[in-house]
């Protein structure tokens, strides 16, 4: 009976992480071979009562989920635990790969609960589940991609044997990077599609209204034919009669905020660090400075990533964001105010501020992954015969926004406008062949300048 359940212990720790390891064949996982967290649940079930023990089982499936997947969003740990509390505000049981993955994880966990009923004092089999910890984590400092100890001793762990981690404890993982990531703010300037181009210069700017959009999961193609979908309805030869257009890339690192950060104040830096940098370090503040009013419009709740703490912060006067009561949504796990309608806002405002001088900005909201199909209805642009279902939907999507406007930059009873459009990041696409399409280094910009 001893060896029985040894043996039946090693099969439930390798069959978890071989159901891993076979997913990472069709989706960008992030993770080592062996999680030892499912052997350090049978630890736990030996010493502990199995209706308590697998409150753990699910903590450690849930920490190895998010660990797992945090690079398809290009999340770090410090914004995936400010996201916990705002969970109600995602829409996730909108989404039949999420709910896929809900009942495999019921299945896992109704699993494990059986295993520690048999394991429960058993106590023999601690020492073969502590043994198999500990050749893990070894053979993963033998390897070189402990990333602990690489850090603790990097002369004497520095080259890596196979491509690979061998194995670590995803909660574990989640738990150090947590607090290691917040640091001191280090200025380390990267290159943003906003700055020489929105910046005021010596108190004079290209006009009197300005406008900053980031355009979510905006990637730069590795196909040239891919990146010229979305502009379709835009650069057309009405609008080069009235604006003279500029086109680029700049280089992305993190998820949103990130982008944020660095359209706004030149860092790669988190939303976290809004506080250590003061508006005047911004270009909201700078604007507003030269007196500039400053407005932020974007269509999901506030309390996300608690931007209507960190955009004043940044220099901006007038916030906007979406609402519950509104009468149409789009978008399926982050549902909110439809993009087209926003833009519908902004022609208004700027009709209202012809005298004045306005920097606006607009976070889009209604491409973020996973695409509403419905947003790629009506747009006329026939995608390459080697994109998947998933990059046409998302092209489309940003071709009938793009179109929406091309509408406001041609709209004679609007002042003209400057206006830089820019990526967040590439789609976090989690099946390999789409997320291939595009560049994970580099996203697209363009600038449009009144003649």
């Amino acid at each position: 009976m001893k060896h029985k359940l040894t043996y039946i212990s090693l099969l439930y720790l390798f069959f978890i992480n071989f159901i891993f390891i076979i997913i990472s064949n069709y989706i960008l996982i992030d993770r080592a071979l062996i999680n030892i967290d499912y052997a350090l649940y049978i630890v736990i079930s030996v010493l502990i009562r199995p209706c308590i023990a697998c409150a753990s089982i699910i903590i450690f499936l849930i920490f190895d989920a998010i660990m797992s997947a945090k690079s398809i969003f290009y999340f770090d740990a410090k914004s995936i635990a400010l996201s916990f509390p705002k969970l109600q505000a995602i829409e996730l049981l909108n989404n039949d790969l999420f709910v896929l993955t809900l009942f495999g994880f019921i299945l896992l966990a109704s699993m494990s609960y059986t295993l520690s009923r048999f394991v429960y004092r058993k106590y023999e089999i601690l020492k073969s589940s502590t043994l198999i910890i500990l050749i893990v984590l070894g053979a993963d400092a033998i390897n070189g991609t402990s990333g602990v100890i690489s850090n603790v001793m990097p002369e004497t762990f520095n080259s890596v044997t196979l491509p690979t981690n061998i194995g670590t404890s995803q909660t574990g993982k989640f738990t150090y990077d947590l607090f290691r990531s917040r640091k001191a703010l280090k200025s380390a300037a990267v290159e943003s599609a906003s700055e020489a181009r929105l910046v005021p210069v010596q108190d004079q700017t290209t006009s009197d209204h300005q406008m900053l959009v980031v355009v979510e999961s905006w990637g730069q193609s590795t196909d040239p034919a891919y990146n010229e979908i979305p502009l379709l309805r835009l650069l057309t030869p009405d609008l080069f009669q009235r604006y003279k257009v500029h086109r680029g890339t700049v280089p992305f690192n993190g998820a949103t905020t990130s982008g944020e950060m660095r359209e706004f104040c030149g860092i790669l830096a988190s939303f976290i660090n809004a506080g250590e940098l003061g508006n005047q370090n911004c270009i909201p503040g700078r604007f507003a400075a030269n007196g500039y009013e400053t407005y932020a419009f974007h269509g999901f709740t506030e309390t996300f990533f608690n931007r209507q703490q960190w955009f004043p912060v940044v220099g901006f006067k007038h916030l906007e964001f979406g609402k519950d009561n509104i009468s149409r949504k789009c978008g399926i796990f982050f549902r909110g105010q439809c993009d087209t309608d926003i833009l519908l806002k902004i022609a208004e405002l700027m009709r209202r501020s012809k005298e004045e001088k306005t920097f606006v900005y607009f976070l889009t909201l209604n491409t973020h992954l996973p695409n509403d199909a419905a947003l790629a209805d009506g747009s006329p642009a026939v995608c390459p015969g080697t994109a998947t279902d998933k990059v046409c939907t998302l092209l489309k999507a940003h071709e009938n926004f793009f179109a929406s406007l091309a509408g406001l930059l041609k709209d004679p009873t609007l002042p003209p406008i400057h206006i830089v459009l820019v990526g967040d990041h590439a789609p976090p696409f989690a099946d390999l062949k789409s997320r291939q399409k595009f560049s994970d280094k580099v996203v697209p910009f363009l600038e449009i300048v009144p003649k």
